[in-house]
Parts: C-alpha cells; structure tokens; sequence
C-alpha cells in the first residue's frame, strides 16, 4: 500500500527471527546479555570489507570471518548489503566483488 499512495517504489527490509551471520572473532557477554567486543572495528568510508568463509581466517578491520560458509551465493555485485549491531548502529554497504569464498563490501558511510 505504500508504493500505491506514493506512486514510488518502495524498499523493504525483513528482519527474520532465526539463524544470524555473524562475524568469527573473540567476544564476551555484557551486562545487557549481548556480544561485546574488547577491540570494536571502525568502519571508514572508502574502505574495502572482506567478508571470507574460509576457516583459517583471523578477523581484521578489513577481513570479517563469517559463520555462514554459503555467503557468497547469496549475493551480486552491485546489491546493498545491511550491517547491523556496530558501534554506530548499522552502515549499509555496496558488493563490489564476489569470489568463490569472499564477498568484497564498500561502505556507503562511516561508523
């Protein structure tokens, strides 16, 4: 209906309960019950975030090991890519590049 009143389209986001990706990396549990990070990981604008599935991979800045070994086939070059739970909140991404166990992200914005 909201397409219909504006006459635009539209962007919708599904947030499902469920299975989660996440990053591999050393965590704690807070106060709150959530994942806390010693070394929090700023996100530059302009910068280039791996995000790999291989298993030997440590976590960088710019490398992010995911839990998900199926992530590359879920995305193209050129999707917008949403990142929640940083420091800011969230920052959305471009897909530059794809590779058989690697999706390569440029930030649409720093946090």
């Amino acid at each position: 209906t909201a397409m219909k009143r504006t006459k635009k389209l539209c962007a919708i986001i599904l947030d499902t309960l469920g299975r989660e990706m996440m990053v591999r990396r050393p965590c704690a549990i807070g106060e709150d019950g959530w994942p806390t990070h010693p070394e929090p990981m700023e996100i530059v604008a302009g910068q280039i975030i791996t995000l790999t599935t291989r298993d030997d991979a440590e976590s960088t800045t710019d490398v992010w090991p995911m839990t998900y070994p199926h992530l590359h086939t879920l995305v193209e070059v050129g999707d917008t890519i949403y990142i929640g739970r940083t420091p800011a909140g969230h920052v959305l991404c471009k897909e530059v590049k794809v590779t058989q166990h690697a999706v390569h992200l440029l930030p649409l914005s720093a946090c």
